[in-house]
């Protein structure tokens, strides 16, 4: 046993192959991230991706949580930031008739019970910290870019714009009572 452990390069604690489960980790935080920018009104995966981590908190217990918290913290942190509902309205507030952020907040505290308020509380700001500095450096390309390459902004700001305004005209399309729009 212990030439596979050293042949894998995980060691054991506890019952728990410490590389395997930073791997497995990361793979179903991708899984969820994925879903939620390329099929953002599907749940199903980040739904099960919510429950897992609620459940290897609960299995992984106080002492060895705090080593995961920032990864297990990825799809959480997400689904309880994100401004859009299922429906695709963003003008709703994140939790109002969305199962997903609910569930979310609900394993926040799994997490928080296990660990302790104060450790999660580090955990999160230490995630929210990293997605601001990737927002921050992606902002800041933007604007080196805009000098650099002015062709290419001015493009990136009339497709934006386009995207702008073919976005009003179906939501007027949509308000506006007409013969063409057939209710069921």
């Amino acid at each position: 046993r212990e030439e596979e452990e050293e042949e894998g390069g995980g060691r054991r604690e506890e019952g728990v192959f410490v590389r395997d489960l930073h791997w497995l980790v990361k793979k179903m935080s991708r899984l969820a991230r994925y879903e939620a920018s390329h099929h953002p009104k599907e749940q199903l995966k980040r739904t099960s991706v919510l429950k897992w981590v609620a459940a290897v908190s609960l299995d992984l217990g106080s002492s060895h949580l705090a080593a995961y918290l920032p990864e297990l913290l990825g799809p959480v942190y997400r689904e309880l930031t994100t401004t859009t509902t299922t429906t695709g309205a963003s003008n709703q507030s994140p939790g109002e008739g969305n199962a997903l952020h609910s569930l979310a907040r609900e394993v926040s505290e799994v997490m928080k019970g296990v660990c302790g308020r104060e450790e999660f509380s580090m955990a999160h700001a230490k995630v929210h910290q990293g997605v601001m500095a990737v927002r921050q450096r992606r902002r800041q390309q933007r604007v080196l870019e805009a000098v650099a390459n002015p062709e290419k902004s001015i493009h990136r700001k009339q497709r934006k714009n386009e995207l702008k305004k073919a976005s009003r005209k179906r939501k007027m399309a949509f308000h506006r009572p007409s013969a063409k729009r057939i209710k069921k």
